[in-house]
C-alpha cells in the first residue's frame, strides 16, 4: 500500500511539472505582469484599486437567490449584467422635487395679490394669451432665494424641462425683503412685466423646446422674453396703470429704460440719465457707457433689444445670425430649428407689438425709420421680418427689462 500512495504522488508531481511547463512562456509572463499577482485584474476588467466586481451569470443561469454571484467565483461562460440606462423620468422627478424643496409657496395673502397682477397682465393685449398659458398648464409660482445676476437684482426664474419636465414653475426672489416688497406693491406693474417675461420663457420651452446655454437659441430665448416685458410695460403705461416716473423706484426705471433704448434703435431720442436719476450706473458701469455699448448694434425692430440681452448674460453678437450646421451635425441642427422657431415666436410677438402701437396711435413723428419711408414695416433691414413704428413719448419714456431666465 505504501509503494502505491508513493508511486500515485510521484506520478502526480510529474503530471503539475509538466502542466506549469506547457503554459510557462511569453504570453503567460505578459499577463502575469500586467496583472501582478491577482490574475483577476485581467480577466474580470477590475481595476486593481477597483474593489467591487463586475457581476455576471452563466448559460441558462436564472436563480434570482444568486444575482450577485461575481467573475471571481464564477469563470465559466459568463455575460456582464448590463448597466441600467438612466431613467429620465426618475431623474427629472428627483431634480423637480429638489428645486421644489428649495422654495416655499406662496401665503394666502400673497397668493391673492400674486393674483392681482396676473389679472393686470391679463388686461394687456400682449399679456392675455400669457395668462391663459398659466392657467391651462397650470404655473405654480413660488418664493425662492435666488442670486445676483451681473450685480443687477435676479428678480425672478422659471425651472426649465431639463429639471422640472413637464412641471411649469415660477420662482420670485425672496432673498431679502425688498424684493418681496417689489412683487407685493400696491402697483401691480413690476409684478405683471415679470411674470410676462417668464411665462414668455415656459410658453417657448412648451412649443420649441429648451435650447442649450451659449447659443443663439439662449439668445433668441432671452430676447423674446425681454421684450415681451417691454411690450407690457408700454401697454400698462399707456393705460396708465404705471407708477409716476417722479415716484418710482430703481427697478421700476430700469424698466423703463430698456423701452426708451427699444425707441431709441428704431429713431427715437437717446436717453439721458437726466431722465432717470436713479441709474446713474447699470450692470456695475456709467449710465453714459452702457447705451454706447447695448445700441452699437444698431440693431432695430424686433432685434432692438438684442444689445440689452448680449451685455447681460455675455452673449457674443455673432450668435444673432448663426451659420446652419452641416447636414451631419444632427446636434447642432437641432438647436438651430429651435433658434429658427425663437427667432419667428420673437417676430410674432413684435408684430402684434406694432399692430397695438398703431391700433392706439402711439407713436411721435421723430421715430420714423432711418431710411425715410413712411411706413415703417417698409423697412427691409429687420432680421426677425418684422418692423418697428413711431416710438413712443418723444423718445424719452418708455420702459425696458432687467432680463434674466
Amino acid at each position: 500500500m505504501k509503494k502505491l500512495i508513493f508511486i500515485t504522488g510521484g506520478l502526480t508531481l510529474l503530471c503539475c511539472v509538466a502542466i506549469e511547463a506547457a503554459i510557462a512562456g511569453p504570453a503567460f509572463d505578459s499577463l502575469s505582469a500586467a496583472a501582478g499577482a491577482d490574475l483577476s485584474t485581467v480577466f474580470d476588467g477590475a481595476s486593481p484599486r477597483t474593489a467591487a466586481r463586475l457581476q455576471a451569470m452563466p448559460f441558462g443561469f436564472s436563480s434570482a437567490a444568486e444575482t450577485n454571484i461575481t467573475r471571481d467565483t464564477l469563470r465559466y461562460s459568463a455575460f456582464p449584467t448590463p448597466i441600467p440606462e438612466p431613467v429620465f423620468t426618475a431623474d427629472i422627478n428627483a431634480a423637480s422635487e429638489k428645486s421644489k424643496l428649495e422654495s416655499l409657496p406662496l401665503g394666502p395673502e400673497e397668493q391673492r395679490i400674486i393674483q392681482r397682477g396676473v389679472e393686470t397682465l391679463s388686461t394687456t393685449s400682449a399679456g392675455k394669451p400669457l395668462t391663459d398659458f398659466l392657467k391651462k398648464e397650470g404655473v405654480e409660482i413660488r418664493w425662492k432665494t435666488l442670486s445676483s445676476f451681473n450685480s443687477e437684482p435676479n428678480y425672478a426664474e422659471v425651472c426649465p424641462p431639463s429639471v422640472c419636465g413637464e412641471k411649469k414653475v415660477v420662482y420670485l426672489n425672496n432673498s431679502n425683503r425688498a424684493y418681496i416688497d417689489l412683487f407685493l406693491d400696491a402697483n401691480p406693474t413690476f409684478l405683471a412685466v415679470t411674470l410676462a417675461h417668464e411665462l414668455t420663457h415656459l410658453a417657448d420651452f412648451k412649443s420649441i423646446g429648451e435650447p442649450k446655454k451659449g447659443t443663439a437659441g439662449e439668445l433668441y430665448l432671452e430676447l423674446n422674453g425681454c421684450s415681451t416685458g417691454v411690450y407690457i410695460y408700454h401697454q400698462l403705461a399707456n393705460a396708465h396703470l404705471t407708477p409716476d416716473p417722479k415716484v418710482e423706484n430703481r427697478d421700476i426705471q430700469l424698466i423703463r429704460l430698456h423701452l426708451a433704448i427699444r425707441d431709441y434703435m428704431n429713431g427715437g431720442k437717446k436717453p439721458t440719465v437726466s431722465g432717470f436719476p436713479l441709474l446713474k450706473t447699470v450692470y456695475g458701469i456709467r449710465f453714459d457707457a452702457y447705451i454706447n455699448d447695448v445700441a452699437k448694434g444698431k440693431n432695430i425692430g424686433s432685434m432692438s433689444l438684442a444689445g440689452v440681452v448680449e451685455f447681460a448674460y455675455e452673449l457674443n453678437a455673432s450668435l444673432e445670425n448663426p451659420v446652419k450646421p452641416a447636414a451631419y451635425d444632427y446636434s447642432g441642427l437641432q438647436e438651430y430649428g429651435k433658434y429658427e422657431k425663437l427667432s419667428k415666436s420673437l417676430g410674432l410677438r413684435t408684430a402684434d407689438y406694432i399692430h397695438w402701437k398703431e391700433a392706439n396711435n402711439v407713436s411721435s413723428p421723430n421715430s420714423l425709420p432711418d431710411n425715410g419711408s413712411s411706413d415703417p414695416d417698409d423697412d427691409p433691414s429687420d432680421p426677425g421680418g418684422y418692423h418697428d413704428g413711431p416710438g413712443v413719448d418723444n423718445g424719452g419714456g418708455g420702459s425696458g427689462y432687467n432680463p434674466h431666465f
